[in-house]
């Protein structure tokens, strides 16, 4: 792995203590709130990657399908729109109720599919 600058390494590390809340969260039931943190764990490892590719500050967007076009992450983007979802929609009452993450086995889905994006990554430090 290079040398990665403490900026890039912060989106790192919280990227992988996001995905570890995920998991707990998913253990004790909190689905939604699993599929919450595992949103924010692949938005900050993809705003890492590419901060390490251009140098740049990533853009501050939340939007996982255009982070992931420009981290050079391809994907399913059906589960990076449905991650996305989970990030905007959970933090509204009245729409809550009717995410997707609210039945366990979707919850496990994208939990999965938030572990694969991370391992993906450890690849693109090079």
């Amino acid at each position: 792995m290079a040398k990665l600058s403490k900026e890039i390494q912060k989106w790192i590390d919280i990227a992988q203590e996001d995905l570890e809340v995920a998991r707990e969260l998913f253990k004790s039931g909190r689905y939604l709130y699993s599929a919450f943190f595992c949103q924010q764990a692949v938005e900050k490892i993809f705003k890492a990657i590419i901060s390490f590719k251009t140098n740049e500050e990533p853009p501050y967007i939340h939007d996982l399908v255009m982070l992931a076009e420009k981290a050079g992450f391809h994907g399913v983007k059906e589960k990076l729109k449905m991650l996305t979802l989970h990030y905007i929609k959970a933090r509204y009452d009245e729409e809550r109720k009717n995410l997707p993450a609210h039945k366990k086995t979707v919850c496990r889905e994208l939990l999965s599919f938030a572990e694969e994006v991370l391992k993906w990554s450890s690849m693109r430090f090079k």
